[in-house]
């Protein structure tokens, strides 16, 4: 007695015989690995150019090439994930070698669908695509023919109404990415000064650094560039525009583009404030012999003070001169020689004064040299 198939096995057995049943008899035991190979060797003697049809006929070729029904049942679960895609694709056969024309035109509708991208809440009048695919398969109108036709109309009709709404859809999220790539655009300039004031150490640790990574990333976004005929044309073949691959649903990242906006302006306003900070400080620091000298150091404090138009300008060359700017240079002026430039003479009038420039010009030194100032530097031994 022979032993009886594994569970699933049985499944895709009761596909295999369903689907070879005919009005007159039905599938005997022995010959139905033999019926489905008479089957899809008349189907293969049809002129197909169809991708998908083809690969179905290769997969049911490959189960026939099995002489134990065991071992093609085997193969046929591997091949086709369900055993009604098993039963379907065996009734899709038997509908090419009775009307090639219209197994071919409702395939291609049924893929259509299928494949088709409807968001939840979108409405596509003529029908839920589920429930249109359920009513439209090859098995359900192998014993009424006369309704092929009027399915595939169904379809078609609903792939011309998805298709129009599809376009609308992709026109309005196209509009807004448009607007996206503008403002990333114009917010360039301020991205790549916050990414140059970054790299001088001297302003302090570097901000903004995620928003630039996602700067980054919005500057890949483009707006679709297909014009609206050849969009429509190209969904009547494929529910999907062939140069964006849009999905119905999206919507371009306006918040997202929004917060990186903010982010970046307010790096940028930090590290000005910070570069205007330093920049006066180093200022400050050098030494007036003249109250002429003072009034052009104080105009140098206010030009200093205001820096909004540095994103406008800075470049490479400007970034070296401030990066060398910032950075603590050892004076070539000793203290005292420096102390004179303030205060050429030193009377009990000033003394308080001088003191306090001093011990000014001493502190900056000692920061200057890394905390440790050696005063015996350049003594004869």
């Amino acid at each position: 007695m022979a032993s009886e198939p594994p569970s699933s096995q049985r499944d895709y057995q009761d596909a295999l015989y369903r689907a070879l049943e005919t009005s007159t008899s039905a599938v005997r035991d022995a010959s139905p690995i033999d019926q489905l190979t008479s089957l899809v060797e008349d189907a293969s003697r049809l002129s197909l150019d169809d991708p998908a049809s083809l690969a179905t006929l290769s997969n049911l070729r490959s189960v026939c090439g099995h002489n134990v029904a065991e071992d093609a049942l085997q193969l046929a679960a591997q091949l086709f994930e369900t055993p009604d895609e098993f039963r379907e694709a065996i009734y899709f056969v038997r509908w090419l070698t009775r009307s090639r024309g219209q197994a071919l035109r409702l395939a291609s509708a049924r893929r259509y669908t299928a494949t088709a991208v409807v968001p939840l809440g979108v409405e596509i009048a003529g029908g839920e695509p589920s429930v249109m695919l359920r009513w439209t398969t090859f098995t359900t109108l192998w014993p009424e023919p006369e309704k092929l036709d009027a399915a595939t109309a169904s379809l078609e009709i609903w792939r011309a109404n998805f298709a129009a709404a599809y376009a609308r859809a992709h026109q309005t999220f196209n509009r807004g990415l448009s607007l996206i790539v503008e403002g990333v655009d114009e917010l360039s300039p301020r991205a790549l000064a916050v990414e140059k004031l970054n790299d001088l150490r001297r302003l302090g640790p570097a901000v903004a650094t995620a928003a630039i990574q996602q700067f980054r990333e919005l500057e890949r976004l483009f707006a679709c560039s297909i014009d609206d005929s050849a969009l429509l044309e190209a969904l009547s073949r494929a529910p999907f525009c062939p140069e964006c691959g849009f999905v119905m649903g999206s919507a371009p990242p306006v918040a997202d583009s929004r917060r990186v906006r903010q982010a970046i302006e307010r790096g940028l306003l930090t590290q000005q404030r910070r570069l205007a900070q330093r920049v006066v400080s180093r200022l400050l620091e050098q030494p007036s012999r003249n109250e002429s000298e003072r009034l052009a150091r104080f105009v140098q404090v206010v030009q200093a003070s205001d820096l909004t138009g540095l994103a406008v300008v800075l470049d490479d060359t400007i970034l070296e001169f401030l990066r060398e700017f910032l950075e603590p240079r050892a004076s070539q002026e000793n203290v005292m020689e420096r102390l004179a430039g303030s205060f050429p003479e030193i009377t009990l009038a000033n003394l308080d004064a001088a003191l306090a420039e001093l011990r000014r010009l001493l502190a900056a030194d000692v920061v200057a040299a890394g905390g440790l100032l050696r005063l015996d530097q350049g003594r004869d031994a």
